[in-house]
């Protein structure tokens, strides 16, 4: 089945296939896979021969912008396509097939699927064989079972109590977090509580915690995917972290509660009311396993890192206006009256000094280990998909990070794609350079 997009799409999947292209390529095919948040792909290359050869991987703004195009696709009973090729030649032509009821090419997990046709539902005539038979192997839990998680979902897992642990603050005894999450259409979503409890000179406190971004997407999805394979279609994940190195993480089949607004025994209120149920213990668990000694520090999470690039006016330009102002004063003030060369001087001076701030604010680009702010616009590395980063390519239109809607051109624009959202352009004066410490900074922030 053929497949209309807007020429943003086709430039964004056209742009991004011919970046993972090979010297020589003639033609790009693209095996694309989806289901849910997942997706799977292969990119190959033909070279002028006849010969292939592998390429990619794919770029993140091209998988951002399938998945788009998998929502806008959907047929009311009949859902959407699961597997597509794409094929661009290098003259430029470009071809879409989509394919709503075949096998797809890439193996994907059936709870991933499940989680599909809650978003993108078929009716029993529309649901072909394939499908049934990938539903009926998924994982089957009891009302009062403990759910495994596959070793994917176990290694996601260890990845969010890593950045969970590191996030603490100095002091911390132990972490307790409750997670609810909903896949059923009457009460989708997630609803989470938590409780840090904190060793400080007066004692025991308990604080609430702000959970760091950099694993915001992975606990999402995996919860998702968590209570696909639910009875109840609801998954309360328990997570408990102490300072001596333990952990506890069970995730168990339930009904929404937190969802449906219930506050009671079964939800938030032994996590709200924790320090005082478990004092006791806590207590041992503070004098057993003391905290590592130094000062009190703030979640080291969010404490700026040292700057990776920056480019902008510096001090020199205000030294400058302020000597001719200065100048300008004396020279007025000798030759006439002071008090109109003041009115003159702050006058005139004060109009290029806004005129400069605002030239150099909105031109300012910097990159922290944890931050990139370009003009009154700022994001956090750990909303950044690392493989979305591209270097400067062919001129195109697009919005400005930090500024307005113009054409970006390639010398000195780079693509930056945020997790879950439309790319956009940077404007640097070294555009090299401002690449390759993205690159190094997200990677950093997603290790």
């Amino acid at each position: 089945m053929s497949l209309e997009m807007s020429p943003e799409a086709y430039q964004a999947i056209g742009e991004g296939l011919a970046s993972v292209g090979p010297d020589g390529w003639t033609t790009l095919t693209l095996t694309f896979t989806a289901a849910a948040h997942a997706d799977s792909s292969t990119v190959v290359a033909t070279l002028a021969d006849g010969s292939t050869v592998p390429a990619g991987p794919l770029p993140g703004t091209v998988a951002y912008t399938l998945h788009q195009l998998r929502r806008d696709a959907y047929r009311e009973g009949a859902g959407t396509w699961f597997g597509a090729t794409f094929t661009l030649h290098a003259d430029g032509r470009f071809a879409a097939d989509l394919d709503y009821d075949g096998p797809p090419a890439h193996d994907l997990a059936p709870e991933l699927y499940v989680l599909d046709l809650l978003r993108n539902p078929r009716t029993p005539d529309a649901t072909p064989a394939w499908l049934t038979a990938k539903l009926a192997t998924r994982r089957v839990w009891g009302p009062t079972d403990q759910i495994e998680p596959s070793a994917e979902q176990q290694v996601a897992l260890d990845r969010i109590v890593r950045s969970y642990t590191d996030a603490l603050p100095a002091g911390w005894v132990r972490l307790v977090v409750r997670e609810e999450c909903s896949v059923d259409p009457e009460s989708a979503g997630t609803a989470i509580v938590r409780a840090l409890v904190v060793e400080t000179p007066d004692g025991l406190e308990q604080r609430d915690f702000r959970a760091p971004r950099d694993v915001y997407f992975v606990l999402s999805d995996l919860m998702n995917e968590l209570a696909a394979a639910s009875p109840t279609r609801v998954v309360v994940l328990s997570l408990v972290i102490d300072r001596d190195g333990s952990r506890t993480v069970s995730v168990t089949p339930d009904e929404a509660r937190l969802l449906e607004g219930v506050r009671d025994e079964t939800s938030s209120r032994p996590v709200h009311d924790y320090l005082e149920r478990n004092r006791a213990e806590l207590e041992r668990l503070a004098a057993a396993a003391p905290a590592p000694a130094g000062p009190e520090a703030p979640v080291v999470a969010s404490r700026p890192g040292p700057l990776t690039y920056e480019e902008g006016a510096g001090r020199r330009a205000w030294w400058i206006l302020l000597g001719v102002c200065l100048v300008a004063w004396l020279g007025l003030g000798v030759a006439g009256d002071f008090v109109v060369a003041t009115l003159l001087v702050v006058i005139l001076g004060g109009v290029v000094a806004v005129a400069m701030w605002s030239t150099t604010y909105y031109s300012t680009t910097r990159l922290t280990r944890t931050t990139l702010r370009a003009g009154s616009k700022k994001v956090r590395l750990a909303d950044l998909d690392p493989s979305g980063i591209t270097p400067p390519g062919d001129r195109v239109a697009g919005k400005l990070f930090g500024a307005g809607w113009g054409a970006v051109s390639s010398p000195t624009a780079i693509r930056v794609t945020p997790r879950g959202r439309k790319p956009f352009w940077v404007q640097a004066k070294d555009p090299e350079a401002l690449h390759a410490a993205l690159v190094r900074a997200t990677a950093r922030s997603s290790a």
